[in-house]
């Protein structure tokens, strides 16, 4: 009986669809890369929610733009920022604000420089800082001009 129930809660874990995202529209012709945090700066590790993520990249930074408009976003074009929540509020309901902030850093900056460099010198070209309540008003959706 105590399978069956274990069968059960993981089909229901399974079948639930638990990743969220926010859609980004680069009406600029600038290429990014976008970041977002809890914080109002970049962070270095264990402050912030991707650091370690985009400081993978060192490595191979031409990586991140093997998915294509996730995280990555070329000018003119649209992406999203994916993460664990089963709706898109459950981002914000996990920052101490209820705010998130959304830092788009150039593409050449990413692609030159360390991202420890890039955190530690603040290298962002935009930051848009927004409450789930703007956001919903915005239909989830992050405009770069």
């Amino acid at each position: 009986m105590r399978g069956i129930y274990i069968v059960v809660l993981l089909s229901v874990f399974v079948c639930c669809d638990f990743v969220s995202s926010v859609v980004v529209v680069n009406y600029s012709d600038k290429n990014y890369v976008v970041y977002y945090s809890f914080d109002d700066s970049l962070k270095s590790s264990g402050d912030s929610l991707n650091y370690d993520y985009y400081k993978s990249f060192d490595e191979n930074k031409l990586a991140i733009t093997d998915e294509p408009n996730d995280y990555y976003v070329r000018g003119k074009d649209f992406g999203r920022l994916s993460f664990l929540a089963k709706d898109p509020g459950g981002l914000f309901r996990r920052s101490p604000d209820g705010k998130v902030r959304f830092f788009f850093v150039r593409d050449s900056v990413f692609f030159n420089n360390p991202w420890d460099t890039i955190v530690k010198y603040q290298m962002y070209d935009k930051k848009y800082t927004y409450s789930a309540a703007v956001m919903d008003s915005l239909d989830w959706m992050v405009e770069v001009r």
